[in-house]
């Protein structure tokens, strides 16, 4: 995929990558539309530009629903930058670190994808989310499991097995 602006190659596989770094234009060119949640995609854009924001009401939705029972937050990717504890949208992001920056808040969690390639949720990388009742850490190498294929780091001898 190259920028949208000046036709530069980006590193699809670099998540720090906030845009082009011979322009500076984000991955999302102006004729795209920016309404729908579809447009964005993790796993060809950088980590670091915002997707497009969901209507209030969806959100307010979504989090009243995970905030009961977190299992399957990993598929509501709108909350990946939302903190559940406050309902904060004001988010330091930190590669896949994010911390809530509510001064009584301060909450953290990790957000990334699956190392598996094979491992597609509609189409694209698994989401991996902390706060997911059904991640966990693996005892042998201490990455987050995904939640669909329980694989962690690819060289850890457990990757792939339900329990850790």
């Amino acid at each position: 995929m190259g920028c949208p602006e000046c036709g530069f190659p980006s590193d699809d596989a670099n998540e720090s990558q906030p845009g082009c770094p011979t322009c500076g234009a984000s991955p999302f060119s102006a004729s795209e539309d920016d309404g729908a949640l579809e447009s964005w995609d993790p796993d060809e854009g950088a980590y670091g530009v915002e997707p497009p924001s969901p209507r209030r009401g969806d959100l307010a939705a979504l989090m009243a629903q995970y905030r009961s029972n977190r299992s399957g937050l990993y598929q509501a990717t709108v909350l990946q930058d939302v903190c559940l504890d406050c309902g904060s949208q004001q988010v330091l992001r930190q590669g896949g670190r994010r911390q809530c920056l509510h001064p009584a808040c301060r909450a953290q969690w990790y957000v990334s994808h699956c190392r598996q390639q094979q491992c597609r949720t509609d189409g694209r990388r698994t989401p991996i989310d902390s706060r997911d009742a059904g991640t966990s850490r693996c005892s042998h190498c201490g990455w987050h499991k995904c939640p669909a294929c329980f694989s962690c780091e690819q060289q850890c001898p457990c990757s792939g097995q339900a329990q850790s």
